[in-house]
């Protein structure tokens, strides 16, 4: 079963980025980078199997093509999330003796 993941990030610094490229690797395969335009802050989803070592890594690249240092994030996908509370338990007197 794979785990999915939202991936975000704050509004561009500078007024002049032109671009945001976002890379991820798994497992220290690395994808196509994807380029953004300047004011995404969604990059949609990531999915990964349990256990994989995910690494998220966005650059911003203004006008002149300058980029930035890359923001990274890296994390080891993992299933955290409990099942749901049982619902439905109760108890009733079934006798007296």
């Amino acid at each position: 079963m794979a785990l999915i993941y939202s991936v975000a990030a704050s509004a561009p610094v500078d007024k002049d980025v032109s671009k945001r490229t976002l890379t991820v690797s798994r497992n220290g395969v690395v994808e196509p980078a994807r380029d953004f335009p300047a004011d995404t802050t969604n990059f949609g989803e990531v999915s990964a199997d349990r256990g994989e070592v995910v690494r998220l890594s966005l650059v911003d690249t203004d006008t002149s093509g300058n980029g930035s240092v890359e923001a990274v994030f890296e994390f080891t996908a993992r299933d955290t999330t409990p099942p749901a509370q049982p619902g439905g338990l109760g108890v009733a007197l079934a006798r007296e003796e």
